[in-house]
């Protein structure tokens, strides 16, 4: 056993969010298992600009949103989880996530 561990998403709260403030709620996640959930849910994972996160546990990391007829969570998603997002992306989305990981200040597009 190889002792690493899977990142882990929290949603946070949509209130907090839109006054640009990153307030864990909910259930913590490894990641793959958020994705099962997500498409058990059939909820389609996006970007909200701006969405790099600074500061505080999850520095780096993104919120991204996940949508459905029902309506649209938001999540922390730690920047080590991005390899982990290729197919759960669209590719546009996947390759702005990856710019800006290489290049802290690129724009998201």
């Amino acid at each position: 056993m190889s002792g690493t561990r899977e990142p882990i998403v929290r949603a946070i709260d949509e209130y907090a969010w839109e006054a640009a403030e990153v307030r864990p709620s909910g259930v913590a996640l490894p990641v793959g298992e958020w994705l099962r959930r997500l498409e058990t849910r059939g909820m389609r994972l996006g970007m909200v600009p701006p969405a790099r996160i600074a500061g505080g546990p999850y520095d780096g990391g993104w919120v991204l949103s996940a949508d459905n007829e029902d309506g649209r969570v938001y999540f922390a998603v730690p920047a080590e989880a991005l390899p982990l997002l290729r197919d759960a992306l669209a590719p546009e989305t996947y390759a702005a996530l990856r710019r800006q990981a290489a290049m802290p200040g690129a724009p998201l597009d």
